[in-house]
């Protein structure tokens, strides 16, 4: 995900939380990821958020600050 910074586009992404699972040494049955996209081009934030939506056949990806 953070390959996908591009500073020439003012884009950004990072993830910074990781979790999954209910115990150690076990196949988690999920897992998530908590993250950031910042950019100022729209068309490379969509680009950017539809990337990141696809890497899961079952995930979202939505704002905590405003929903979106």
């Amino acid at each position: 995900i953070e390959s996908l910074t591009d500073y020439e586009k003012t884009l950004t992404c990072n993830v910074g939380v990781v979790g999954g699972g209910e115990v150690s040494n076990r196949v988690p049955h999920f897992a998530w990821a908590e993250g950031e996209i910042r950019c100022f081009d729209e068309a490379a934030f969509s680009t950017a958020k539809d990337f990141i939506a696809n890497l899961a056949s079952d995930s979202t990806v939505t704002s905590s600050f405003d929903g979106y």
